[in-house]
């Protein structure tokens, strides 16, 4: 027992040292992306639509987003589109990587975020609170207009 406190002080000690050499700026990819124009097609109760906007990874590191999640869906997907036989198909993937120093699109015929079985019907001019998590454990919740399809 003595041994594990001895060795949680000096845990403590060693973190504070190396604490006090650390860059003070964050680098959680909330603190460095900046999401736009947030937008989510309108549609009723039991639904599906989807929710588009644009990333902007102002930090010289690259970020991911892992997971979303909404009030007002019973389900949230990150997606793609793929064609297949010249027909666009929506596909879950597990994350979006978001570049250093740019800008990541989200939009209807590309990467974007799947509202499945939506539990109100979103109106125009609505608002719709949705959370991004990020890989660092970060996450961020924007205001996203409802907008006609």
């Amino acid at each position: 027992m003595l041994r594990q406190i001895c060795f949680f002080f000096m845990l403590v000690f060693v973190g504070a040292v190396y604490a006090d050499d650390l860059d003070t700026q964050s680098n959680l990819a909330s603190d460095v992306i900046t999401i736009k124009v947030p937008q989510v097609y309108q549609a009723n109760a039991g639904d599906n639509t989807v929710a588009i906007m644009r990333f902007i990874n102002h930090s010289d590191k690259g970020h991911v987003v892992i997971a979303a999640f909404s009030p007002v869906a019973k389900q949230i997907q990150l997606r793609t589109v793929v064609q297949v036989k010249k027909r666009n198909l929506p596909v879950q993937i597990h994350s979006f990587a978001l570049s250093l120093n740019a800008t990541t699109w989200l939009g209807h015929n590309q990467k974007h975020i799947a509202l499945l079985g939506l539990t109100k019907n979103l109106t125009v001019g609505d608002t719709v609170p949705i959370a991004i998590l990020y890989r660092d454990g970060s996450f961020e919740t924007v205001q996203a207009k409802v907008v006609n399809a």
